[in-house]
């Protein structure tokens, strides 16, 4: 999907920000003022200027993976980065891309990642969603006696289809296999492990028609078939500090819900992964050496950016100490909930100055600021608004 990094998942160079110069530097380990760190991962996840609506697959891509658990969110999480006009367009181009695929992945949660590194997504996280799918085995009665025909009939009665869960669920019942509840736990099983996959066919970007459907027949390949565990662990760490870096072990740690053990051993193979030293951060903090070449930036931006974030958007779901790059500490508890996850917010320049929400009776996006903006954020965060509220009320 993108040119970033090749297509064995593996990190490499990433493209050139023409709104960012570079100077060379000498120290080692080099510092990094936070501003400076800011603007390095704003400018990798095309939070400085939008991608036209032709290039929106490069974006998942250089985000590894777009956070999915609300089924919405991918898509505000796009309008922050891409000029699109329709969000149903986007929406239908998302959701029946036959190059991206919604699997649970990082912190067990959903993610659209590229077809192509699907594979490194979910063998570097099998070991924490296996578990939890092995004692809903055992709690609905599938067990080794039983789990073969189930999983045969449920891949028999796919063969060729989609279908939702209830109809799933009903045919394979019928066939005697057992309780529906049975059932609907082999699905989530058969899902998790990678022998389905979920689709979205609904013509608007605002619901979801999800449909079930065997994953090889649909891709026309295995996108997740098993690496080995530590290989896979690699590279997923790859990728997330080849978009996330500067950051560190705990934030790499927090985003994968690898242990610092697991994400130790992953790092100590990178031998071009370098520690840096981010101002005001606890640290240490890692970076690729090919972004090390010149990492004193200066920017010719000349009026802020203001962007209005998803839930859970990348940019924040991504760290956890070194979320205080993006979010004074005063305004942690109005933007992070009891377990940590972020709401709709708006910032500029990659500062969190407020939340946003969605009124229904006005059809408009409201704001709630956390500090007074100038005039020229101000006038930004109009043209934002105005711009998410069309799409959202015109085809909601």
């Amino acid at each position: 999907m993108d040119q970033g990094r090749g297509a064995d998942g593996c990190r490499g160079l990433l493209p050139a920000h023409p709104d960012l110069h570079v100077e060379e530097v000498t120290n080692s380990p080099p510092v990094i003022p936070a501003e400076v760190a800011r603007r390095i991962v704003l400018a990798k996840q095309h939070l400085l200027q939008r991608r036209p609506a032709a290039e929106w697959s490069i974006v998942p891509r250089s985000l590894v993976g777009i956070h999915a658990a609300r089924f919405k969110s991918p898509i505000f999480s796009l309008a922050a980065r891409v000029d699109f006009q329709s969000a149903d367009a986007m929406s239908a181009d998302l959701h029946r891309a036959t190059d991206a695929i919604k699997i649970r992945c990082m912190r067990g949660t959903l993610h659209i990642v590229p077809v192509e590194v699907a594979h490194i997504f979910h063998a570097a996280t099998w070991r924490q969603r296996r578990g939890v799918c092995e004692r809903l085995n055992r709690t609905s009665g599938l067990n080794g006696r039983n789990i073969k025909r189930v999983f045969e009939v449920i891949l028999q009665t796919l063969s060729g289809s989609r279908l939702t869960s209830m109809e799933i669920e009903t045919r394979a019942a019928s066939k005697g296999v057992g309780s529906k509840e049975l059932v609907r736990s082999a699905l989530k099983f058969l899902w998790e492990r990678g022998d389905l996959c979920y689709l979205n066919l609904s013509n608007r970007w605002s619901s979801e028609d999800r449909r079930y459907a065997i994953t090889k027949e649909h891709y026309c390949a295995e996108p997740m078939r098993l690496l080995d565990e530590a290989e896979a662990e690699r590279l997923l760490l790859e990728n997330y500090f080849a978009t996330y870096g500067p950051a560190s072990l705990a934030d790499a740690a927090w985003w994968s819900s690898l242990s610092l053990q697991r994400v130790r051993r992953a790092v100590a193979t990178m031998a071009d992964l370098k520690e840096v030293s981010v101002i005001g951060e606890t640290g240490p903090h890692y970076m690729f050496s090919s972004e090390l070449e010149g990492i004193s930036f200066k920017s010719d931006q000349t009026s802020p950016v203001v962007r209005l974030l998803a839930y859970e958007d990348n940019l924040l779901k991504g760290y956890m100490p070194s979320r205080s790059r993006f979010v004074e500490p005063s305004h942690f508890a109005s933007v992070f909930n009891a377990i940590g996850e972020a709401r709709a917010t708006i910032a500029v320049d990659g500062i969190v100055v407020g939340i946003w929400s969605w009124n229904g009776s006005s059809r408009r996006v409201e704001p709630i600021l956390f500090r007074g903006l100038s005039g020229d954020e101000r006038a930004s965060l109009t043209q934002e608004i105005d711009r998410l509220s069309y799409l959202m009320a015109t085809e909601a």
